[in-house]
């Protein structure tokens, strides 16, 4: 029977690798026959890992150096691209809150206007506020609300001789409506809020 020497030795000399070897070691075996014979005598005597690696060709620094400095450009390009992204959507966020809040400040100043023109043509349809006593049957958020209770409160009681105004006043943050009925004597005024009261009106009586 003949003997095959399947000593690493014998192997790294003749390039033999039985195919009993697992992957990993016949393709290390395989970069050791690939070196010169002396470099790969010199090899046969270590273990296969160490072998595999030895027998490895090394990159020329000078070679790597561009590729190194190739893939730090192209990180610092991605990273600053990042970053622009970042400012261009940073400013727009800024430019569209900055429109939003213009936009509700032009809507608030145009509802002022609209109150103010409603009052003033309130004020215009009943005249001036005259002297003496008023009657207050309620306060509300908005001057259409109080001139709505007005025309309730005189279809409800004969206050032909009275005149309604509303009355803008700031309660802290919040402004309200007065709505009231003016021009009254003392007994009038008293009258007619308890004829209001009895028709679900809140009321009372102030002296102008």
């Amino acid at each position: 029977m003949t003997h095959t020497d399947s000593s690493p030795r014998t192997r790294a000399a003749t390039g033999y690798f039985p195919a009993v070897l697992p992957p990993a070691r016949r393709l290390a075996e395989k970069r050791v026959a690939m070196v010169s014979p002396p470099l790969r005598e010199a090899l046969a005597d270590l273990p296969a890992g160490k072998r595999a690696k030895a027998a490895a060709p090394e990159q020329d620094d000078e070679d790597v150096k561009p590729a190194r400095a190739a893939k730090a450009d192209a990180k610092a390009d991605k990273a600053k691209l990042a970053r622009a992204d970042d400012k261009a959507g940073k400013a727009k966020t800024a430019k569209k809150d900055k429109d939003a809040e213009e936009r509700s400040e032009v809507a608030k100043a145009e509802s002022n206007k609209a109150d103010a023109a409603k009052s003033r043509n309130a004020a215009a349809r009943d005249g001036l506020r005259p002297s003496g006593w008023s009657i207050q049957i309620g306060a509300t958020d908005n001057v259409e609300k109080a001139n709505a209770l007005l025309a309730r409160a005189r279809g409800a009681v004969h206050l032909a001789a009275a005149k309604s105004y509303t009355e803008k006043v700031q309660k802290g943050s919040a402004t309200l409506y007065r709505a009231r009925f003016a021009g009254l004597e003392t007994d009038q005024a008293q009258t007619a809020c308890k004829q209001l009261k009895r028709s679900g009106f809140a009321c009372f009586a102030t002296k102008d």
